[in-house]
């Protein structure tokens, strides 16, 4: 397990304890996805993903190729917010 992945998931316990103490499930929680599609982004994944925060439960970066740092970034922003899958 990557130190990413060991954060989310305590993360996500957590989010559990703090639902079951209110009397709810993950189910009763609305849950909510933005995808975000990119290609050489660099310059600008940071602030649309760190914005999104706001919003939305679930991020999902689909990065087209990108030759630039886009990917990098992407996972860096997301560290402690969102899980990353790339696509």
């Amino acid at each position: 397990m990557s130190y990413q992945e060991y954060i989310w998931h305590h993360k996500l316990e957590y989010r559990r304890i703090l639902l079951r103490k209110n009397g709810m499930s993950e189910t009763s929680v609305k849950q909510s996805l933005v995808i975000i599609p990119c290609y050489n982004e660099e310059e600008t994944i940071v602030a649309v993903i760190t914005s999104s925060k706001k919003y939305v439960n679930n991020v999902l970066v689909i990065d087209d190729g990108s030759k630039d740092n886009t990917t990098d970034l992407a996972r860096k922003a997301a560290l402690l917010s969102f899980p990353i899958k790339k696509i």
